[in-house]
């Protein structure tokens, strides 16, 4: 895999599998994340990396998450950050498709609406 040596190391790595769809990673996210920010209640500021190779069509993410997904995953990302009233740093990476610069623009929007 990507991450060599024993999972112990790695405590908030959330394995994948290839392929999985909206609903699973979805489903992962809510429950890991809200887990991960409970459990560091404590912070004081928070990066978040965007990443758009996620999608269904790149090929190096090797994931089957629809554009409508990605969306929802920076909404509910930005939401629980909000609701915690955390600041923030939102960077994008990865995203080798056409469509990458679409993800941007949407992450853009979606921190206006959120945060307003």
């Amino acid at each position: 895999g990507l991450y060599e040596g024993d999972p112990a190391n790695h405590p908030y790595l959330i394995p994948l599998k290839a392929g999985i769809w909206d609903k699973e990673y979805l489903d992962i996210l809510k429950t890991e994340l809200v887990k991960f920010l409970n459990e560091n209640s404590d912070a004081r500021f928070v990066l978040y990396n965007a990443g758009n190779d996620i999608f269904e069509k790149d090929r190096l993410g090797k994931l089957g998450v629809s554009y409508n997904g990605v969306v929802k995953r920076d909404v509910f990302v930005l939401e629980q950050l909000t609701q915690r009233k955390l600041p923030a740093a939102v960077m994008t990476s990865g995203g080798y498709t056409r469509t990458s610069h679409r993800f941007i623009a949407e992450l853009a929007k979606s921190v206006i609406n959120v945060t307003n």
